[in-house]
């Protein structure tokens, strides 16, 4: 009974008929510590998900902020003239790239760490 109770059984139409009070009051410890038990492992194991989650997130920021700014740029050039796309005050005929020395790049383009 004490094991249906903690684990989440809670028919007590046999649990008030108990004569010894001792048993009564152990059996809701044991049911206070288990569910204790349970609370802290599951919280534990949410903010481990939640933590990988985030780890990813974290790691993709760069890329997504680049995919961000580009649809912003897209955006602006569907309002350009064709005088506009003309313009070299726009379109300059140089290109600005800039990474960190010694840089390493993976395959979708994000820089991953620094070599030494």
């Amino acid at each position: 009974m004490v094991f249906r109770i903690s684990s989440g059984d809670f028919e007590l139409d046999d649990f008030h008929s108990q004569e010894n009070g001792l048993l009564v009051v152990l059996t809701w410890l044991i049911w206070l510590v288990a569910v204790m038990t349970l609370y802290i492992v599951f919280m534990n194991f949410i903010i481990a998900v939640i933590s990988e989650s985030y780890e990813r997130v974290m790691q993709k920021l760069v890329a997504e902020s680049y995919r961000v700014k580009a649809n912003m740029i897209v955006e602006r050039e569907q309002f350009f003239t064709k005088d506009d796309f003309k313009s070299a005050k726009y379109f300059p005929s140089y290109i600005v790239v800039r990474r960190p020395l010694n840089a390493v790049i993976k395959e979708d383009g994000e820089c991953c760490k620094i070599q030494s």
